[in-house]
């Protein structure tokens, strides 16, 4: 993606209302009027924005993929392996083209407690020191909402100062020559490439987040209806299935899920059915049997990260209907936090694989009716290779 910098405008926290209460979209508003744009991509500027945040990109890319990997924030950088995993994709991009590529990050950007000041220099030491020198989309981990252990460090109106810093960034960045650029523009988003559709979720308030819901099924239907045969992926850093000690019907499954419901939503709004693991309540929101036809969402893959290993699993959701989905789970969480035991194994298919490893996942979609994906696989100073294929 060629980067204009003769079209990006410098952005200064202080002449930004950064920390402020307001929402993620009027501070988006706020540097549309004043005519600042989003640094990491010309497309971007001018047309190439749309208020309902889907980004549209005229050529195909492959991408590389890797989550929960924001461990050089923290004394505990040591006990991961964020620099070898991202020494591995340098190394890997020495072979061809950058250009032709952008880079995935699954959320858990900056461990313990995500960041609060967009000049926080974990953005080098978490990002731009690290990482190849392309541009890379982010989502947000729970990690990045300060939700993890009891979550009783903060209020709830702290959290939201977290989550702006790491949108505000994107906005905030000055580039540099061979760093890589931090795109977030908004908590949630869509990237729209020739054969194939992003669908960027913040998975860890997707369930009591009305307005997110209501973007996600606007968006799906408007750009589903209009290009029926691209492939349709969703992006979140929570798995439908867990393989680790968050999976159904496990011990930490219910402590889990009530580190997510912010007390001003707790049990207060309808139709919130909290089921027994953060999965299980994901997957009612999204392919539940009890919802009419119209309102299923039929995606071909998702990327998740939260469990810390690699694993490819396959799941079939409204078998009986017209919108039966075989889904293909991809999780990449390997991307850098001390790797977890896998509790269970995945059996629903050949395709099925899973590796308690550190590694990054690279994608390439060919055209509408074929795509291959490779996890590399870090096994001391070796890299490994496991790969699958898919066509429809």
């Amino acid at each position: 993606m060629e980067i204009d910098h003769s079209k990006i405008n410098p952005l200064y926290a202080a002449e930004l209302p950064y920390g402020t209460k307001a929402s993620t979209e009027s501070f988006i508003k706020y540097c549309r009027e004043m005519g600042l744009h989003i640094p990491a991509f010309s497309s971007i500027v001018g047309e190439g924005y749309h208020k309902n945040f889907v980004f549209t990109f005229p050529e195909r890319k492959k991408v590389l993929i890797t989550g929960c990997q924001g461990r050089n924030a923290n004394w505990k950088s040591f006990l991961g392996g964020q620099d070898s995993v991202a020494r591995a994709m340098k190394d890997y991009l020495k072979a061809y083209n950058a250009n032709d590529f952008f880079g995935m990050l699954l959320g858990d950007n900056v461990y313990d407690a995500g960041v609060s000041d967009v000049k926080s220099n974990v953005f080098q030491s978490c990002f731009s020191d690290i990482y190849p020198a392309i541009p890379f989309f982010s989502i947000l981990g729970n990690h990045d909402w300060s939700f993890y252990g009891e979550s009783k460090n903060l209020l709830d109106k702290d959290r939201y100062e977290l989550i702006h810093a790491q949108v505000c960034y994107t906005y905030y960045q000055k580039l540099q020559p061979n760093k890589p650029s931090w795109n977030m523009p908004n908590r949630y988003y869509a990237l729209d490439f020739p054969e194939v559709r992003f669908f960027m979720l913040d998975s860890s308030t997707y369930c009591f987040d009305i307005e997110q819901q209501k973007w996600l099924r606007e968006t799906y239907d408007q750009l589903t209806q209009t290009e029926p045969n691209k492939w349709n992926i969703l992006v979140m850093h929570h798995p439908l299935h867990s393989y680790g000690k968050r999976g159904d019907g496990l011990s930490g499954a219910g402590k889990d899920i009530k580190k997510y419901m912010l007390q001003e939503y707790y049990g207060q709004a309808p139709g919130h059915r909290v089921g027994n693991s953060m999965n299980q309540w994901l997957r009612d929101k999204l392919f539940s049997s009890s919802l009419p036809e119209s309102q299923r969402f039929k995606f071909d893959l998702h990327l998740c990260a939260h469990d810390h290993f690699l694993a490819n699993s396959t799941h079939i959701y409204n078998e009986h209907s017209s919108k039966k989905t075989i889904l293909s789970q991809i999780l990449v969480g390997g991307g850098g936090s001390p790797t977890e035991d896998v509790v269970k194994r995945p059996i629903n298919s050949r395709q099925d694989w899973i590796s308690q490893s550190y590694g990054f996942l690279d994608l390439d979609i060919k055209n509408t009716h074929e795509l291959s994906y490779r996890f590399h696989v870090l096994e001391g100073e070796f890299i490994t290779k496991k790969e699958f294929q898919i066509r429809r």
